[in-house]
């Protein structure tokens, strides 16, 4: 039983001696795969500069992925919040309200008694209230002021009145629509004129 046990293995041994025979371990095959040597010293058709192009085919596709997954990643995951001052817009708001009335003629180029009656305007006809959101009626009017006074771009407002572009960029043109509807309101004409004056009847008018 022990010498078929001992043939046995020799039989085994020897199978695997003549199976490793058949393949050669120096070859590049199993050298040199995956690495650049193997472009170089293979003798297919397959050129180095072929490899090349393939790696850069390859990173090409590979890169814009890892670029967009790193942007999402800031985006969603590494966020910082840049409007973190103390002084909000309604808090500012508030500030110039019962502060000295000059800096409301200095920062809207209106002086704030004719800040609150153009508001109060407004809301009487029904072209503003106060919503749910951090931007009240007062504030609105503030931001478009606060534009056309200076001619400033919504970066410095967003900065002052501590909100984002798109809310900034919202209230400005929608309280510009509500002054351009309340016009009529102020500009119409007279009752009793029948006609225009003489200075006025001309091609040009």
């Amino acid at each position: 039983m022990a010498f078929e046990n001992d043939w046995s293995l020799m039989a085994s041994e020897n199978d695997w001696s003549h199976a490793f025979q058949k393949y050669d371990f120096d070859d590049a095959y199993f050298n040199d795969v995956g690495s650049s040597d193997a472009c170089e010293d293979n003798d297919d058709d397959w050129t180095y500069s072929e490899c090349e192009r393939e790696e850069k085919a390859e990173f090409n596709l590979v890169n814009p992925i890892v670029e967009e997954m790193y942007a999402y990643m800031q985006r969603h995951f590494d966020k910082q919040p840049m409007r973190i001052s103390t002084l909000t817009g309604r808090s500012y708001m508030d500030e110039i309200i019962k502060g000295n009335p000059a800096k409301c003629d200095e920062m809207f180029r209106m002086m704030l008694e004719l800040l609150e009656h153009l508001v109060y305007e407004l809301a009487r006809h029904g072209y503003l209230r106060d919503g749910q959101g951090g931007v009240n009626a007062t504030q609105a009017v503030a931001i478009l002021l606060y534009i056309l006074g200076h001619n400033i771009c919504y970066r410095f407002v967003v900065d002052r009145f501590q909100h984002s572009t798109e809310t900034v960029s919202r209230h400005f043109r929608w309280v510009l629509q509500v002054v351009h509807a309340y016009t009529k309101h102020l500009i119409k004409p007279d009752p009793n004129v029948m006609g225009l004056p003489k200075h006025l009847q001309v091609n040009k008018y």
